[in-house]
This record gives C-alpha cells, structure tokens and sequence, in this order.
C-alpha cells in the first residue's frame, strides 16, 4: 500500500466539520495536510498530484447508493473529470440494510443560521433566503 504523502482537507460549510474534525484526525494521526476552501477542490486536482479523493458517507443503502454532505456530490464529479479514483470510507454504522437504493434515504437539513451567522453574529445581508 502506498504512504499517503500529503492529505488536501475541505472545511466543509457552512458548519466547518472537515475544518474541526478531519482537520483534526489528519493532524492526530500526523498526516501532512492542508485545510482549502471548499471552492478550491477542482483547483487542487487540476495542479496538484491527487492520487485519490476519500470521503466519509452518512449513509450506504443495499445496492451502494450513498448519502453524504452536500459537497460531496461535486467532489465526486470533479474526481470523475479528472481521473481520480473516488473512494467512500464508512464504519459499519452507516450501512442500513432496511433500505434498497438511494431514493429512500432521507437528506439531514441543516439550520439557516448556520449560514446566516458566525458566532451568533449576522454575516449574511437581511432579508436574504436559504
């Protein structure tokens, strides 16, 4: 198996779990890595030597379908355009055999505000809809 030379982490907004947590893993376990912004996926595998994307899943249905944060979509995507061999890395726990495709996993709904505030303070202009 190859050592992972260097792991690119995404914040994951708006409520920055990849900033607090697998920030924290990765550092943990002293795996080099760097935080980017969410925006910055498909610049770092357009410049930079990505051998793979692994991402977390919340959720694994019978036939593989999978559920994860929202941008884990356009991660797959991006992989997908450029090559990158795209890999789900889940515990058991989120494997549910109740349930046979992807249509019946309901999708967790995050609270406005956490896009609407940063520290309870407003960051986003009045009157605008999420």
């Amino acid at each position: 198996m190859k050592k992972l030379d260097h792991a690119f982490c995404t914040e994951t907004r708006p409520y920055n779990q990849g900033a607090r947590l697998t920030a924290y893993e990765l550092v943990f376990d002293k795996i080099p890595a760097t935080l980017i912004c969410d925006d910055m996926a498909a610049m770092v595998m357009q410049t930079k030597d990505i051998s793979a994307v692994v991402t977390g899943a919340d959720r694994v249905v019978k036939n593989g379908d999978t559920a994860n944060k929202i941008g884990t979509y356009q991660l797959a995507i991006l992989a997908k355009y450029h090559n990158i061999p795209f890999f789900v890395a889940c515990p058991t726990t989120s494997f549910d055999p109740c349930k046979e495709t992807g249509e019946e996993i309901i999708i967790e709904e995050r609270p406005d505000r956490e896009m609407l505030y940063l520290n309870d303070i407003r960051i986003a202009a009045e009157g605008i809809i999420c």
